[in-house]
């Protein structure tokens, strides 16, 4: 075969994939409209057969992501948990790969919708800050099912666009925790606002505001907010933006206590690769994502964050080391 054929060999046969790919995304665009159509009606089973065949035709990473992402949320709206579990976590590694914020924020919350449901509200948390720093801060619980309600620090309901502490009731909420009687009466709080029997409510620790849609949205955490420069900081708001940077394995940001401006910020950092970033690189990469006041000041680089018995960052270990890095 001389090159000119040759040439025209694998011209032909780029033509042909991309004729075959073009074909894909038009079927499952088509079959993903016809799914929105169905959802809007509340016909979920028609819906999902849709998806599964729109993601079946093998479309391109940026539409299978969209389509995985509302496949995740039919399977979730019919009930198969397990189902939409695995295809929200798809549709997010999707999302991430192909820099759809909008899809990501989107499954981000309906997983951790679903894992708030379950119960998990540590594993819920950290899915509703990332969904957070991409514009959408809505959060699982709805005021209209009145399974949460915010509450103000006097204990009254918070009003509308007033920060109040989330708290949840319901048969999948805890009854406390083992061996921790202390702990358990501090969070799993008699629940007043019910006059028919006894119930308790779990304190999520998340602040938040309703908004007029009934959605509550998310503002911080009770207990990684501080004030510095006279700002109200989230902690792990600048967590999610140290995450964010693909070299970043592990984050953590602590509060330095300071006579002048409050708290300086202090972060802890490990790196998938070691000596790949210097704390200039971090502190950059925070400035495209949070605000200059929200930068930490102290970025230290390390193999690993020290971790507690239960697997978690030893904050309280971190907290206790000096500052080693400015």
């Amino acid at each position: 075969m001389n090159v000119r054929a040759w040439a025209l060999s694998a011209l032909l046969a780029f033509a042909t994939v991309a004729l075959a790919a073009a074909a894909a995304d038009d079927e499952a665009r088509a079959l993903l409209q016809a799914a929105q159509g169905d959802l809007a009606l509340g016909r979920n089973p028609a819906a999902v057969e849709k998806l599964e065949r729109a993601l079946a035709a093998k479309p391109g990473e940026p539409l299978a992501a969209e389509v995985e992402g509302r496949l995740g949320s039919a399977y979730l709206a019919s009930g198969r948990l397990a189902d939409a579990e695995r295809s929200l976590a798809s549709a997010i590694d999707r999302a991430r790969k192909t820099k759809r914020p909008d899809i990501l924020a989107a499954a981000l919350i309906d997983l951790g919708n679903l894992r708030a449901a379950q119960g998990r509200f540590a594993d819920a948390q950290p899915l509703y800050r990332e969904a957070a720093t991409l514009g959408d801060k809505r959060l699982a619980a709805r005021a209209a099912t009145n399974l949460a309600r915010a509450l103000a620090d006097d204990g009254r309901r918070a009003a509308q666009g007033e920060a109040g502490e989330l708290y949840v009731r319901g048969p999948a909420v805890t009854y406390g925790y083992w061996a921790a009687q202390e702990k358990t009466q501090k969070m799993c709080v008699p629940n007043r606002f019910e006059q028919n029997f006894e119930e308790k409510m779990y304190r999520t620790g998340d602040l938040v505001t309703m908004a007029e849609d009934g959605n509550f949205y998310f503002q911080g955490r009770r207990d990684s907010m501080i004030k510095s420069r006279g700002y109200r900081i989230e902690l792990g708001e600048i967590e999610s933006a140290l995450l964010s940077h693909p070299g970043v394995r592990e984050a953590a940001v602590l509060a330095v206590p300071d006579e002048i401006v409050g708290n300086r910020l202090r972060a802890v950092v490990s790196l998938l690769v070691p000596d790949s970033l210097k704390a200039l690189d971090l502190q950059q990469h925070c400035a495209t994502r949070v605000p200059k006041y929200m930068i930490p000041e102290f970025i230290e680089l390390c193999e690993e964050l020290p971790k507690t018995s239960t697997g978690k960052i030893d904050r309280v270990k971190l907290a206790a080391e000096p500052v080693l890095a400015r």
